[in-house]
């Protein structure tokens, strides 16, 4: 145990977010991708636009752009 919030710990923590998801955690990535200038409506549902944002700011942040949120984007997001 190092005290860090690695990549082992975000497997952990984190479920998955895809198209179709919906509830605070999905608002959640909305917000950050909002505060990085994505214009998205924080509503807490994972549509089109939201898959758009998280592809975009995949490609951006060297990850695999395949418009889902997995562990890597999540602790990339809140980096």
């Amino acid at each position: 145990m190092d005290g860090v919030a690695g990549r082992q710990t975000w497997n952990q923590l984190v479920a998955p977010l895809a198209t179709g998801g919906s509830g605070e955690a999905v608002r959640a990535v909305q917000s950050q991708l909002a505060a990085r200038g994505a214009g998205l409506l924080v509503d807490g549902a994972f549509g089109p636009s939201t898959r758009s944002a998280v592809a975009s700011f995949q490609t951006g942040a060297s990850l695999p752009a395949d418009g889902v949120v997995d562990a890597r984007t999540w602790g990339a997001l809140v980096a």
